[in-house]
């Protein structure tokens, strides 16, 4: 069995070149890179890939961005920068 560890990122707006997956409703919807979010974090686009089209994604409408901690650069600046903000969550796959 595959463990993947995500973390919950709030701050969409430091996320832009980072693989990430787009999460709704407690489900994986899709995973992309961000192509550019909004200073206030609130939408961000998710680049095309293949065939999955450019996308939008808004906090408005439930979407939750989580990236791998395998990325540990990210993780260790984010925890510094953003105590509180960040949740770990260890999602079992097979």
């Amino acid at each position: 069995m595959n463990s993947t560890a995500t973390i919950r990122i709030d701050e969409w707006a430091k996320l832009t070149g980072v693989d990430v997956e787009i999460w709704q409703r407690n489900r994986m919807i899709r995973r992309g890179r961000v192509e550019m979010a909004s200073s206030d974090s609130r939408l961000a686009w998710i680049m095309a890939d293949g065939i999955e089209t450019r996308t939008l994604v808004e906090k408005s409408q439930g979407h939750v961005i989580r990236i791998s901690i395998r990325n540990t650069e990210m993780f260790s600046q984010g925890v510094k920068e953003h105590p509180g903000k960040i949740d770990v969550v260890l999602y079992m796959g097979g």
